[in-house]
C-alpha cells in the first residue's frame, strides 16, 4: 500500500450534540486516493472521555483518523485495509510509533461494531 504525503490542513466546523462533540469538513480532504468530501461528519479520534487524558481525539493522528472514519462509513476497502491505512497514515504523519499501534490494536479489538454499523456520530 503507498501512502502518499498529506499536506492539506484540515478545514473542521465545530458542532455539538448532546451525545458528544462532532466536526463538519468544510471543504474536501484527500490522502492518497480518498477523498473525504466536504460536510462529512466526523468525532475525530474516537476515544473515551476517560481516555483522553492519555490520547486526545486531536493530535497528528487527527488526518489519519478523519480518513478512517470515512472508509468506516463508505466500505470503500475493506476493514483489515481501512485500519492498516490508518497505521500507515500515523506513523507516516509522526504519531508516535507506540501510539500509533496502541490506537491501532484498539481499532482492531474494538471496531467491529462501528464498521457494521457505519458509524460516525452525526449531528
Amino acid at each position: 500500500m503507498q501512502i502518499t504525503p498529506i499536506d492539506e490542513y484540515i478545514h473542521l466546523i465545530f458542532t455539538n450534540k448532546e451525545d458528544g462533540e462532532n466536526f463538519k469538513l468544510s471543504c474536501p480532504f484527500t490522502a492518497g486516493e480518498h477523498i473525504v468530501p466536504a460536510d462529512f461528519l466526523t468525532d475525530a479520534a474516537s476515544i473515551p472521555k476517560i481516555l483522553r487524558i492519555f490520547i486526545n481525539q486531536w493530535g497528528k493522528h487527527a488526518r489519519a483518523a478523519l480518513i478512517h472514519d470515512y472508509l468506516y462509513v463508505t466500505h470503500k476497502v475493506s476493514r483489515s485495509d481501512a485500519d492498516e491505512l490508518f497505521l500507515q497514515l500515523m506513523l507516516h504523519t509522526g504519531v508516535n510509533k507506540l501510539k500509533a499501534y496502541c490506537m491501532y490494536y484498539a481499532v482492531r479489538l474494538f471496531g467491529n461494531g462501528p464498521w457494521e454499523r457505519g458509524y460516525v456520530k452525526t449531528v
